[in-house]
């Protein structure tokens, strides 16, 4: 209501930002505030556990009661492409008085998964409101109308007042009369848009000249700016013209490094500015050093405007559409051509390893290394997050057009060296939904190994029977191409999967079969996977012997092969055993218990004490720290206090 102050606002551009991002920016928002409970709030509208219309509800309903508006801008740009194309949006070009306003087909939004989020938005109970703006109508705000939660506003156009307002601003038309300004609303009514390239239109063309055309008279909005948008870019030389096209490609604003790339020159900036082609956006806050922030408010504009940020530039969606639907490029061309873009930097530092390598590497083995191995090293570092999720966004944008411009391998590339990194942020959705994109272009093996990144994503959510089935569906690929050690990796899973359910023999079923196969192939470290795997699920069953003799065996392997990992665990899994074997015993009570579980306890700890020795060889603190605890729990059991 209006005099009740907002305790903050968010503004998402849906049409600058990858759908499944607008919920991270929202959690990304509420976290920085500080305020109590935002953080877990936060959290919980990224757990992709929890269906995505609860989790929002619920999250919302954490925030205390703050009043905080969020505006979606531009939220046609998250509806389904089929719907916005059979959309329809009237508005007579007359003032806005007598105007009709008819919205004639409602669409969705494009993502089941981003629906859900919305869906949440629109039945929380929170103090907060949620503003969207778009073109089109959204059919799921349908239902809700009418409860008193939701309204819809249909805008015919600015009236007269505001649109002489909007005119004041503009340098050409401000210089127009009253008189003169109201008969061009009248002509060309009252769509903000229109009056601005209506602004730009003035730089060559005649005020008399457009109220006295008569044809001109009765056009819809949509016709207006297409009008004035054929005379503004007959004005453009063909360069000129060709470069804003071009850039129309991008979705996010403008920066320097983007113009460069285009070979954009200042004066063609300037230029579309003036015609109202281009909309310059603020760069953002200014980065004042610390030395300074405390005598900031002190210094002169002129001295603040030397930390400002660099301008960012915008084309407005009705011209951005205008140029992408009438341009001479194939589309997929202009999304190849921006890849580029994106990829330059990690291309740089695989082409600067190459060179360092000692040996000649083809461009495709370039562009590979560049696309995964150099794309995961920028952004799985932790020491400087902003720098990784800066290289995170750009990989994505570099993987988003080469998707698009149908490179679809290569696409893939990027995704499987990213995937694991986004759900360990949290962004389990926009993980598994490029993975899901995979799937449905691949094929062959590809296909099969998006399939099991999807699958472990869906384990680790507890979602065990999508897993489940998604893994089958890799060993059936598998298994059709003849690829036997592929084959073993995807029946481990499946067994990893039975396992979580705790179905003990299907789970050994699978895994004694992936063994069986990779003895078959002389896949050694294979074999002592499944080995190590075998002793876990006989363990988790109490068949200590079993679990025992296959551990053993696994050990032997990873001697021989020199995996002190592998060695370490299979010691500190023995010692387990032995430990639950001394349980067992005294449990039994039998004649012989107390000396039997003790030889057993006596085993474990030589068996944790060696797995120590190596994990601190080897680096490995963490492994170090569980060997230590479980020596600890040892002597204690002995009465060893102090020790322990």
């Amino acid at each position: 209501r209006p005099g009740i102050p907002l305790d903050g606002a968010l503004v998402i551009r849906c049409n600058q930002v990858a759908p499944l991002d607008i919920p991270a920016k929202l959690a990304s928002w509420l976290a920085a505030r500080g305020v109590a409970g935002h953080a877990e709030a936060a959290g919980l509208l990224l757990d992709s556990r929890v269906d995505p219309a609860d989790r929002t509800r619920q999250a919302l309903a954490m925030l205390g009661g703050k009043r905080y508006l969020v505006v979606f801008d531009n939220f046609e740009s998250v509806m389904a492409a089929e719907d916005k194309a059979e959309a329809k949006v009237e508005v007579k070009a007359k003032p806005a008085s007598a105007s009709t306003s008819a919205l004639t087909s409602t669409y969705r939004v494009a993502d089941a998964t981003l629906a859900g989020f919305f869906e949440g938005l629109l039945d929380a109970q929170w103090r907060g409101m949620c503003l969207f703006t778009g073109r089109y109508r959204w059919a799921g705000l349908d239902e809700r109308l009418g409860r008193g939660s939701a309204v819809e506003v249909q805008l015919p156009g600015l009236t007269l007042s505001q649109a002489v307002m909007l005119m004041d601003n503009l340098p050409r038309l401000r210089r127009q009369p009253l008189a003169t300004k109201t008969a061009l609303y009248r002509k060309v009514g009252g769509h903000p848009k229109s009056i601005e390239l209506l602004e730009g239109w003035l730089a060559s063309g005649q005020v008399t000249d457009l109220l006295a055309d008569g044809r001109l008279d009765g056009m819809l909005a949509d016709q207006w700016a297409g009008y004035f948008l054929d005379a503004l870019l007959a004005r453009l030389t063909a360069a000129e013209r060709d470069a804003l096209t071009r850039l129309c490609i991008f979705d996010t604003a403008l920066d320097d490094e983007l113009l460069a790339y285009a070979e954009i020159q200042p004066a063609w900036v300037s230029r579309w500015l003036d015609l109202s082609l281009l909309q310059r956006e603020g760069g953002g806050a200014p980065a004042i050093p610390p030395h300074m922030q405390g005598v900031w408010d002190l210094l002169p504009d002129s001295e603040k405007r030397k930390f400002a940020p660099p301008a960012l530039y915008t084309v407005h969606p009705v011209v951005r559409e205008y140029l992408l639907r009438n341009t001479q490029y194939a589309i997929r061309d202009l999304h190849e051509w921006a890849a580029e873009f994106y990829g330059r930097p990690f291309v740089e530092m695989a082409r600067r390893y190459a060179a360092q390598s000692g040996r000649s590497w083809t461009e495709e083995e370039i562009q590979q290394l560049a696309r995964y191995h150099i794309v995961e090293a920028n952004t799985a570092r932790t020491d400087h997050m902003a720098q990784a999720r800066a290289a995170m966004g750009r990989a994505l944008a570099w993987r988003d057009h080469l998707f698009a411009a149908g490179a679809h391998d290569p696409a893939d590339d990027i995704v499987n060296a990213v995937y694991a990194i986004l759900a360990r942020w949290g962004q389990r959705d926009r993980a598994k939904a490029l993975l899901a994109e995979s799937i449905a272009t691949l094929e062959g093996g590809n296909k099969a190994v998006a399939q099991g990144n999807l699958a472990t994503l869906l384990k680790n959510e507890g979602k065990l029977a999508e897993a489940l089935a998604t893994y089958e569906a890799v060993y059936q690929a598998f298994q059709e191409a003849g690829a036997r050690s592929q084959m073993a990796a995807a029946l481990a899973q499946i067994s990893y999967v039975y396992q979580d359910q705790g179905e003990y023999d299907k789970a050994i079923e699978k895994s004694d079969v992936a063994l069986t196969i990779r003895r078959e192939i002389g896949d050694e470290e294979g074999q002592a996977i499944s080995l190590h795997q075998l002793s876990i699920l006989y363990m988790l069953k109490e068949d200590y012997g079993a679990a025992l003799a296959r551990s053993q065996e696994a050990e032997a392997l990873f001697r021989k092969l020199g995996r002190e990992v592998g060695v370490a665990s299979n010691l500190h899994e023995q010692g387990l055993i032995y430990n639950r074997q001394a349980s067992a015993a005294e449990a039994a009570r039998a004649a012989s218990g107390d000396a039997e579980a003790a030889a057993h306890r006596q085993a474990a700890f030589d068996r944790f004490t060696e797995s120590l020795a190596i994990e601190r060889r080897i680096g490995n603190e963490a492994g170090a720290a569980d060997e230590l605890g479980e020596l600890g729990k040892l002597l204690m059991d002995a009465g060893r206090m102090r020790e322990a």
